[in-house]
């Protein structure tokens, strides 16, 4: 089987649909860093234990997210959490 290198880079891209409208905040766990782009528009550059600024996004709408993700050696690991004050 095909090994992974040490060294790589990975990128999701997909839809997110916010529940409400409203201020959401984006938090990373990720071994190296991965940057974070939310309708197309840079966020933030998660390192392990981060939150991102808040952005507004309007609940039941469909927005694109994309994660640039970069592993420099050993161990690779990504989560990304969102949460809004609006939704409990």
């Amino acid at each position: 089987s095909a090994e992974v290198p040490a060294d790589f880079s990975a990128r999701w891209t997909g839809w997110l649909t916010p529940p409400v409208s409203g201020a959401y905040q984006f938090y990373s766990e990720v071994q190296d860093s991965a940057k974070v782009l939310i309708d197309g528009k840079f966020l933030f550059e998660g390192v392990w234990g981060n939150w991102s600024p808040s952005v507004n996004l309007a609940g039941g709408i469909p927005v694109p997210i994309q994660i640039d993700f970069r592993d420099y050696s050993g161990e690779a690991y990504m989560r990304l959490k969102w949460q809004s004050a609006s939704v409990h």
